[in-house]
C-alpha cells in the first residue's frame, strides 16, 4: 500500500492520543502490529507539559465523553532525541502531530522533529493560539511555510498542489 510516496504495511494508523504518550508504545506497535502503516505520535509542543491531574475523562451523557488531557508532552527536543533512538520499520510512516501558539512555534518544533518524522500532522484544534481562533482560519492553513516543505507554493505563497504537504529528507526548511 502506497501513503504519501512511501511503500507502508498496512491501511490504519494509531491516531493522535495517549496510547503514544510513550515512545516505548510507538516503537512496539510498528514491529508488532503490521496492520498498522501509520504512527501518529501523541502532540508534541515546543517544551514540556505535564497535563491535567486526573481525572481527565468524564462521560456526561450516555455514550457521551469529554476528556481534558491538557496536551500532556515532554516537548519537541525530548520527543526528537528518544525517537532517533527507536527502531521504526521502512514500511511505516511516522506522522509528527505538533501543536504550537503561533506560526514561529510551529517551525521550531518542525524544525527539531524533521529528522525523525516522515510528516506532520498539525494540531489546529486546540485553543492556544496568541489571537483567539488564529488556526481555524483557511487563510492560516492554507498558507505555506509554517514547518512544512513549502515546494508547492503558488508565486502569491499559498498551496497549489493536491497531494499534500508532506516531507521529503533532502527538503530544509
Amino acid at each position: 500500500m502506497l501513503f504519501c510516496n512511501k511503500e507502508i504495511s498496512g491501511p490504519f494508523t494509531i491516531p493522535s492520543g495517549i496510547v503514544t504518550t510513550e515512545i516505548s508504545v510507538l516503537e512496539r506497535i510498528a514491529n508488532e502490529i503490521p496492520e498498522i502503516g501509520i504512527l501518529t505520535t501523541k502532540s508534541i509542543g515546543i517544551k514540556s507539559i505535564p497535563g491535567n491531574r486526573e481525572p481527565i475523562i468524564a462521560q456526561y451523557d450516555s455514550f457521551s465523553f469529554i476528556n481534558a488531557v491538557g496536551l500532556t508532552n515532554k516537548g519537541a527536543t525530548y520527543f526528537a532525541k528518544e525517537l532517533k533512538k527507536i527502531k521504526i520499520p521502512d514500511n511505516k510512516f511516522l506522522l509528527c502531530s505538533i501543536f504550537g501558539s503561533n506560526e514561529e512555534e510551529f517551525h521550531k518544533i518542525a524544525e527539531k522533529l524533521f529528522e525523525v518524522c516522515d510528516g506532520f500532522e498539525l494540531n489546529l484544534s486546540c485553543p492556544h493560539s496568541e489571537k483567539l481562533n488564529i488556526y481555524s482560519s483557511v487563510d492560516f492553513m492554507t498558507r505555506c511555510g509554517i514547518g512544512l516543505c513549502g515546494s508547492c507554493a503558488s508565486p502569491s505563497g499559498y498551496r497549489s498542489c493536491v497531494d499534500g504537504p508532506f516531507l521529503k529528507s533532502e527538503i530544509s526548511l
